[in-house]
This record gives structure tokens, sequence and C-alpha cells, in this order.
């Protein structure tokens, strides 16, 4: 039996606190916020946030070389930052076991595919650089997916 319950919350954001929301059910939670409230009454004073033409579905990104918090759309980060279907270059002519990124991943979040399969079996040297234990030839497919870093 699934019962549905709506209710309104009112929470007043206090600068940089920490809040945390347990819910009892493990059913599936909508969460509407005003985005414009958040911004002009409760970030517009912090000295470390900008706000520029905010819309629904921006986030705040921290931006380290500013040290800012800015907003963004979400889409845009996704296609800023997500990586989806690279075929990396290799560092050496065929047959060749070591793979070159085109941008720096955070190394956790990288994903190969070998012949769309996805590989566990790689040696990751740095966060632009991976190898096989076996060597690649021409014919096979290598992809990889990852999170800029």
């Amino acid at each position: 039996m699934s019962t549905n319950i709506t209710r309104d919350i009112t929470v007043d954001f206090v600068e940089k606190n920490l809040i945390i929301v347990d819910f009892v059910e493990k059913d599936l939670i909508a969460v509407n916020i005003r985005s414009a409230d958040i911004a002009t009454k409760n970030i517009s004073g912090l000295k470390d946030v900008e706000i520029e033409n905010l819309e629904d579905n921006d986030v705040l990104t921290y931006y380290l070389d500013e040290l800012k918090w800015k907003n963004k759309a979400l889409a845009d980060i996704i296609a800023d930052e997500i990586i989806y279907g690279e075929v990396p270059s290799n560092t050496q002519s065929l047959p060749s076991k070591r793979f070159v990124l085109a941008n720096a991943c955070k190394t956790a979040t990288l994903r190969v595919y070998f012949n769309g399969l996805s590989e566990k079996n790689i040696t990751i040297h740095s966060n632009t650089e991976f190898s096989f234990g076996i060597d690649i030839i021409v014919g096979d497919e290598i992809t990889v997916n990852y999170i800029k870093d």
C-alpha cells in the first residue's frame, strides 16, 4: 500500500551551516527549493558567493582559481565536466598497451571499454595515462568515460 504525504517545510538557511534531513521511508521524495529565495534572502551577503542571472536547475559550483562559489546550469556542468565515449590516443603505434586521455581525469571515475565491454584489468599510471595487460591491435576499439579533474 502506498501513501502519499505532501508537506511544505520552510527552512531558514543560516550562513555556512550544514543542514541534514533524514527521511525514514525509502520512497522517492521530491524536494523543490525556490532558488530565488535562497539567493536573494540567504546567501546574497556572502563574500565568496557570486550569483548572476539565476535560473531553474542552476547549481553552485566552486571555482578554486577565484575562491568563489558561482551558479551554473546543471546541463553545462555535465557537458563541461563529464567525458563520455572518448577514444584515447595510444602512446605508440599498434600493437599498443598504453593510452593517453585528452583531459586529466579524476582517476576513480575512469571507466575503460574494450570492444564495447567494461575492462577492469587496467593500470592507471597518472590522471592522463593508463595501460592494458595485453596489446591492443588494429580493429580493437577502446573508449573511455570519466569526470575531468
